[in-house]
């Protein structure tokens, strides 16, 4: 009977051990599963940050592409109406010219 009692009571020690073994594991389970999906919302938000730089960058450049063909031309245009101000200004004193002398010889 002795025997029995600590048969007993050993059976339920390793009772109460794998229940209580068989619930630190489900908790840890749980915990891997959260930290598992934590990671997994961590990683998306990284890829979705990346994106975003990914496309900022993009537009950035196409932006200063852009500024950089309106740079151009507007230089040209620049120099285009240099050039015909100069063609008329020379065009201008070459009609006046002879006007001028008239001028300066009345003078």
């Amino acid at each position: 009977e002795e025997q029995e009692c600590r048969l007993r009571a050993v059976e339920k020690q390793r009772s109460d051990t794998e229940m209580a073994l068989n619930s630190a594991l489900r908790n840890a389970q749980n915990e891997l599963d959260s930290a598992v999906s934590r990671l997994g919302i961590v990683e998306s938000e990284r890829l979705d940050g990346i994106a975003r730089i990914e496309a900022t960058e993009k537009r950035v450049a196409e932006l200063k592409s852009d500024i950089e063909h309106d740079r151009k031309e507007t230089e040209e245009e620049i120099a285009k109406r240099i050039a015909s101000f100069q063609k008329w200004e020379k065009s201008y004193y070459a009609k006046e010219e002879p006007l001028n002398l008239q001028l300066g010889y009345l003078g």
